[in-house]
């Protein structure tokens, strides 16, 4: 039997889609097919006076314009991932009805016979509205005589999370020394190639609701779209089409979600949207916007004692169905790989007139990760410790695990299962070459090159969700097909979960089709997020696959008059131990089984099995990532040379799809970390629309080479195919490797870093705040 797991076996997904033959969103359309736009609110803040759509109705061509007021009395958007009701007051309505809270918020959709005339007709909508006060500043929301954004609430806090362990006043009052800092992330969004739509189309006569366009967890989606339709889950249909990206905001629920099946079913013909690239700015999730106050209490050897931690979250206008998400992945992030006695974390999520937060690739993690390992790195700055040494004082030990934080995530306290922090960290610092760029520095700063090696450490949560689905079944014709609750955002889940059922079964990875994202076929599933698909999606069907191999082989011995244990299953045969000419073809036992014949008892009910895998803990990635970099001191810009990442993932089912996440993730990473910001003026207007203002990193700004280890000594022992995540491992300590590699290069000059993103304004601002001459 071939073994295909583990192996960088070429994806099932790239031959069609490099053909030209993918299907998106926007390649969909259905007979008498209607385009929507949407109006979109250009006031941050104010009080709707009047909404007079008279104009645009009578343009030729409009079948429809909509308001809050046509919608009646809809729900307000809930959180999902983290259910909490009684945050409501702070749920977005699909339309503005008294007031507006950000500078795109959707005051009403018009639906045309083209998106031309949609267009024109949002420049017929007459709009009225008292402009009030914008906090765009989290940090002023929260002072006194503050207006509140969302009455009746007491202040503009929507919500608040913590972790505390050990005794930290005591800890930190007894602590030799003590370091305060303060940080700031930037605000910044997931950039996908395809931006978000859906069509929906709404049958009178069977009453089903189809919509095309959902991805992610289209499961929950349709729970969401069937609560404010108040409709029976049934009569909606979800289809995830091809994606061109996903990144954690794609599959959410926005008030678009809603719109546009609703519009299908009042007018009853389909309609479709299309997100443009400037609504994408204005009106999807923006993410990443925190300010901590950091405290550590450590001793004169390196050992942390105590760390303190005061946060403030921008969650923008409303609280999204994911927006509790990054909090808490925060919280429970900060201590990463490190052994903190004492500890004290308190997040403070804050409302703002800006578009709502939500989830972003790391959420949370990728900020915590940065705060830390600055941090890590200041302490050791301040003793005149290498910073690599620092590491291996305070990590967790291998020995040490299961180890448990003190941290909890969903309810679950955080547990590391098992992994080698300090293997990891040598592994990075030898591919980066780290004591040899040591030894080159003092000569190449006094030749004035400025080179940096910074490096950071993290643990990745994944296999959220408890559990998955899947269905394994063999055809008439020999061939398998895998159905699955998970969903495909570009990661290949048709190639690795076939190298599984492959493996498990038996059959050639060529015989083996993936079916997923259609609720109308895949009755229940958790979808794609949280690093989950190959943990647990991959362990569904895995299991599957195992038990339909068990009722394969007792047909073949049936047939064959042989018992089970003495038959070999190779790719798609089936033969007699020591007899290969007495064999039989999968084709041949399926059709026994479709024909008809008495089986024997215990046979019956057809070659198809269903397993839903629950893992109830979470496992954890791990690794240590690095970079060298040069910074211009002229112009403030940085030359990634080199990039590292040790990562430990279990066992990696493809390894070529898993370094391609990686890396994927790192370039994500190095964006957020020295280009890409989200920037607001004082009135609250977004002033970074286009790719003219909002940067994202081309090949000339990613590193010059990118070296990814891959660590299998720690595979999990929570599911059966020893698999942990790798879709966030990338991201999540890029910001921390670029801000120490920089504050690395820059240190003879006296530069801090403490915010992002590292730009070239920025860093050249900070070099000439410094008046003395550099040092070697």
């Amino acid at each position: 039997m071939s073994n295909y797991v583990g192996r960088a076996v070429g994806r099932k997904e790239d031959a069609r889609l490099l053909r030209g033959e993918g299907r998106f969103v926007g390649d969909l359309a259905q007979p008498g097919m209607l385009e929507a736009a949407v109006l979109r609110s250009s006031v941050a803040h104010g009080r709707i006076v009047s909404i007079d759509a008279a104009r645009a109705r009578a343009l030729p061509g409009v079948a429809a314009v909509y308001t809050a007021a046509d919608l009646g009395d809809v729900d307000g958007i809930p959180t999902t991932i983290i259910p909490k009701p009684e945050l409501v007051r702070f749920f977005q309505k699909p339309l503005a009805r008294d007031k507006v809270r950000y500078v795109g918020e959707p005051l009403a959709i018009v639906i045309a016979t083209n998106r031309y005339v949609a267009e024109d007709a949002l420049e017929l909508i007459d709009v009225e509205i008292e402009t009030l006060d914008a906090f765009v500043d989290a940090r002023k929301a929260l002072e006194a005589g503050t207006s509140i954004l969302h009455e009746p609430a007491a202040n503009n806090v929507a919500d608040q999370f913590g972790g505390a362990r050990g005794e930290v006043e005591k800890a930190m009052r007894e602590a030799p020394l003590r370091l305060k800092a303060s940080f700031a992330t930037n605000r910044h969004t997931g950039v996908t190639m395809e931006t978000r739509g859906l069509l929906a189309s709404h049958d009178k006569v069977s009453g089903l609701l189809t919509v095309w366009g959902p991805t992610k967890m289209i499961h929950r989606t349709r729970q969401v779209l069937a609560g404010l339709l108040k409709l029976p889950e049934e009569s909606i249909r979800y289809v995830e089409p091809d994606v061109g990206g996903g990144f954690g905001f794609r599959g959410e629920f926005f008030p678009e979600d809603f719109l546009v099946p609703w519009a299908a079913m009042r007018l009853g013909k389909p309609v479709r949207w299309i997100e443009d690239r400037q609504e994408h700015f204005m009106a999807t999730n923006h993410s990443r916007q925190q300010w901590h106050d950091v405290e550590i209490g450590f001793s004169p050897e390196g050992k942390f004692l105590a760390f303190r931690d005061r946060i403030m979250m921008d969650m923008g206008a409303y609280i999204r169905p994911n927006g509790l998400v990054a909090p808490t992945h925060t919280v429970s992030s900060l201590p990463g790989p490190y052994k903190f006695p004492a500890f004290e974390f308190e997040l403070r999520c804050v409302m703002t007139n800006k578009t709502p937060h939500g989830s972003y690739r790391g959420p949370g993690m990728y900020e915590a990760c940065f705060v830390r390992e600055r941090a890590v790195n200041l302490v050791a700055a301040r003793l005149g410790m290498d910073p690599a040494e620092i590491r291996r004082i305070n990590m967790i030990g291998a020995e040490e695990m299961p180890f448990a934080v003190g941290t909890y995530e969903y309810g679950h306290e955080v547990v590391y299962d098992g992994g080698d922090y300090r293997a990891a960290l040598a592994r990075a610092l030898e591919e980066i070459d780290y004591v040899g760029i040591r030894a080159r520095q003092p000569e190449q700063r006094k030749n004035g090159t400025y080179i940096g090696v910074g490096f950071a450490s993290y643990c990745e949560p994944s296999g959220l969700g408890a559990w998955e689905y899947a269905r394994v079944a063999l055809g008439d014709t020999g061939r398998v097909t895998v159905y699955t609750g998970a969903a495909s955002v570009g990661q290949g889940v048709d190639t690795t979960l076939a190298q599984v059922c492959a493996d498990a079964l038996g059959v050639a990875f060529d015989d083996i089709t993936v079916s997923r994202g259609d609720t109308s076929v895949i009755p229940v599933g958790v979808g794609a997020w949280g690093s989950r698909v190959a943990v647990l999606g991959g362990s569904a069907v895995h299991v599957a696959s195992k038990e339909l191999r068990e009722k394969i082989l007792a047909v073949a011995g049936w047939r064959l008059e042989t018992p089970k244990e003495k038959l070999v299953f190779d790719e798609g045969r089936i033969f007699v131990e020591d007899q290969p000419e007495l064999s039989i073809t999968l084709e041949q036992v399926a059709r026994t089984v479709a024909s008809g014949p008495p089986l024997p008892p215990g046979l019956e009910g057809g070659l198809d099995v269903t397993h839903t895998f629950r893992q109830p803990q979470t496992t954890y990635a791990f690794g240590t990532a690095a970079a060298a970099v040069e910074v211009d001191t002229a112009t403030g810009a940085v030359k990634v040379l080199k990039y590292v990442i040790a990562s430990d993932v279990g066992r990696p089912i493809n390894p070529q799809i898993v370094t391609g996440q990686l890396v994927g993730a790192m370039a994500q990473g190095i964006g957020g970390a020295l280009m890409e910001e989200l920037v607001f003026d004082e009135q609250g207007q977004l002033l970074t629309t286009t790719f003219m203002d909002y940067l994202v990193p081309t090949a000339s700004e990613l590193p010059q080479e990118v070296v990814v280890r891959l660590l299998e000594d720690y595979p999990s022992k929570l599911n059966p195919l020893g698999a942990k995540g790798a879709g966030e491992g990338g991201i999540v300590p890029a910001a921390a490797v670029m801000s120490n590699a920089v504050a690395d290069a820059l240190a003879p000059l006296g530069v801090e870093i403490t915010t992002l993103p590292l730009t070239h304004n920025r860093l050249r601002d900070l070099l000439r705040a410094q008046s003395h001459t550099p040092t070697q």
